[in-house]
C-alpha cells in the first residue's frame, strides 16, 4: 500500500478502520462529486429526508490528518447503520478490501481543477494554520493557492506533491488515481460513476447506486429521495448536511457545496492552456479511460 501524507492527508489512518464486510466506500479525487454521492448513498440507507445526523458524521473521511485516530476509531466503530466511508485514495492506497462495495466517482479533470481551486483559496487563514500547524506534518506546508486559476491549472497539471507522481500538485495526482480505478473497474465489487452522468440523470444513476449495493427502495419513496439528492437542494439544507466543512470556509457551508455545473472553465483556460492539457491527458491515459473521464458513460463501454 502506497502511504500518501502532507499537510492534509494521512492514508495510515486506514490502520484505525477494522473494516465490516457491508461497508459502502465512496472514493473520489477531490471536488469530483465526493459530497453528492455520500448524500445519495445516505439516502438509500436511511430513505429518510433529512438524514438523521451530517455527513461529517455519518460518512466521515478517513484520510483527514487534523483528526485524532483514536477519535475517527470510536466515531466508526459506534457506527450501528450500514457505514458509508469516505476516501480520497487511489486504488493502491487503500487496504484490501475483497467484500466492500466501492464507488469511484469522478469528473472532468477541467471542472475538478476550478473547483479544487475554488475550494483551497477559500479556506480560512486560521484553517490553513490548523492543517500546517498539528503535530505529524509530513512535508512542506500548504503553499498559497494562485489568484488566477489558468496559473494553478498549469502547475497542478505539470507538478506532482509526491515523488511518484507529475501532476495534481499540491494533493494527489488525478491521473493517476483514475488511471488505478480504471484498471480495477471490472471487479464486482467496484463502481464506477460520472458526475456528468449524476447531472445528466440523478434518478437513473440513484437505482444504479442502489442495485450496485443491494438496496431495495419503494417505487412511492424515489421521487422525495431524488428530489433530496438534487444539488439544489443540497446547497440549500448546506449548514445542515456538513456544518463541519462549512466552518473551515470564508462562505461556510455554502461555498463547500459551491457549483454543480460543468464547463465553467470555457472561455478562462487559453488555447495553449488546453492543448497542454490535452497532451497530458493523452500521455496519462489510455484513451478509452480518458473518454469516460471527460464524459461519463454516454459513448463509453462502462455500463
Amino acid at each position: 500500500m502506497l502511504v500518501y501524507q502532507n499537510f492534509a492527508i494521512d492514508n495510515l489512518k486506514w490502520q484505525h478502520v477494522r473494516l465490516r464486510e457491508d461497508d459502502i466506500i465512496i472514493c473520489t479525487p477531490m471536488k469530483s462529486g465526493t459530497t453528492w454521492m455520500q448524500m445519495i448513498v445516505g439516502l438509500l440507507i436511511f430513505q429518510t429526508v433529512p438524514l438523521p445526523a451530517a455527513l461529517d458524521t455519518l460518512s466521515p473521511w478517513i484520510e483527514r490528518r487534523v483528526m485524532d485516530p483514536e477519535t475517527l476509531k470510536s466515531l466508526i466503530d459506534q457506527q450501528a447503520h450500514r457505514r458509508f466511508l469516505k476516501s480520497h485514495m487511489p486504488f493502491d492506497a487503500l487496504p484490501e478490501m475483497p467484500t466492500q462495495k466501492i464507488i469511484f466517482v469522478a469528473r472532468d479533470p477541467r471542472d475538478m481543477a476550478l473547483s479544487l481551486w475554488d475550494h483551497n483559496r477559500k479556506f480560512r487563514p486560521e484553517v490553513i494554520d490548523k492543517m500546517n500547524d498539528f503535530p505529524g506534518r509530513v512535508g512542506p506546508p500548504m503553499p498559497p493557492t494562485p489568484e488566477a486559476f489558468p496559473v494553478f491549472f498549469r502547475e497542478w497539471l505539470t507538478r506532482g506533491w509526491f515523488d511518484w507522481e507529475s501532476d495534481g500538485y499540491p494533493l494527489i495526482s488525478l491521473f493517476r488515481s483514475v488511471a488505478t480505478w480504471w484498471a480495477e473497474r471490472d471487479r464486482p465489487n467496484i463502481l464506477m460513476v460520472h458526475f456528468n452522468d449524476l447531472s445528466r440523470d440523478l434518478g437513473g444513476e440513484m437505482r444504479r447506486v442502489a442495485e450496485f449495493l443491494s438496496i431495495e427502495v419503494a417505487r412511492a419513496r424515489w421521487p422525495r429521495l431524488i428530489d433530496a439528492a438534487g444539488f439544489a437542494a443540497m446547497k440549500q439544507n448546506a449548514d445542515a448536511l456538513v456544518p463541519f466543512m462549512g466552518s473551515l470556509f470564508v462562505g461556510g457551508a455554502g461555498d463547500f457545496i459551491n457549483h454543480g455545473a460543468a464547463g465553467r472553465w470555457t472561455g478562462v483556460l487559453s488555447d495553449t492552456d488546453l492543448s497542454l492539457y490535452r497532451e497530458i491527458l493523452a500521455a496519462r491515459l489510455p484513451a478509452a479511460c480518458a473518454h469516460w473521464l471527460e464524459t461519463g458513460r454516454r459513448g463509453s463501454h462502462i455500463s
